[in-house]
């Protein structure tokens, strides 16, 4: 959004109150700093939740923790090997989605 503003012409200015471009703004970072507190305790919620049920898995059979970790080994070589392409279908993702996007603001 800032791009689109930052690239507009001198009679977009002219023509747009200032109050509704402040207003624009901080509707979109409003939106973002609500979303962000959710966001941070989700990610601490969540390994600690995991963490917490390996310890108590464990307690019951030690003996979980073998094909656990290749299970996981298996996980994270699968990642690291997909990176790349979930990274370049992202890229095409948002480029196929800019041009639409760009009509509508």
């Amino acid at each position: 959004m800032i791009e689109a503003i930052v690239r507009s012409p001198g009679s977009f200015f002219d023509s747009t109150p200032s109050g509704m471009l402040t207003n624009k703004f901080s509707n979109d970072l409003g939106i973002i700093d609500n979303g962000l507190i959710s966001a941070m305790v989700d990610s601490f919620e969540g390994p600690v939740a995991i963490i917490s049920a390996i310890i108590n898995i464990c307690q019951i059979d030690v003996y979980i923790l073998i094909p656990s970790a290749l299970v996981m080994l298996f996980a994270v070589a699968f990642f690291v090997y997909s990176r790349a392409a979930v990274i370049g279908t992202k890229q095409l993702d948002l480029q196929n989605k800019a041009p639409i996007f760009h009509f509508f603001s």
